[in-house]
């Protein structure tokens, strides 16, 4: 009987663990572009962009930076990128595709 009850409550256990990891995919509140993504600018140039609750910090293997903010509505935001201006991305399971400068940044999360 004690066996059954603690096979049960392994089951349980395992249960709750794997139901809490199923939304791991998106950030906080449901926000799909927050972690971290990495890929390639419009030149080519390889870079790492960080997406928090309310800034983003693209990073270019050169050692350059931008900071921005952005807003967002499913899965689609508007970014605000300090020396890159304005742009658009949407996400599409794990890719985010961002307009920006008149180019294209292609980005896969991490």
């Amino acid at each position: 009987m004690k066996n059954r009850i603690m096979f049960l409550g392994i089951v349980v256990l395992m249960l709750l663990v794997s139901f809490g990891m199923t939304g791991c995919d998106e950030g906080k509140d449901g926000n799909p572009f927050i972690g971290n993504w990495a890929g390639t600018d419009f030149d080519g140039k390889l870079i790492n962009v960080t997406i928090t609750d309310n800034s983003v910090v693209i990073l270019y293997n050169s050692g350059s930076s931008y900071t921005g903010t952005y807003t967002y509505t499913g899965n689609t935001a508007t970014f605000s990128v300090t020396g890159m201006g304005s742009g658009t991305g949407t996400i599409s399971g794990n890719t985010m595709i961002i307009n920006i400068q008149g180019g294209q940044i292609t980005l896969t999360r991490n």
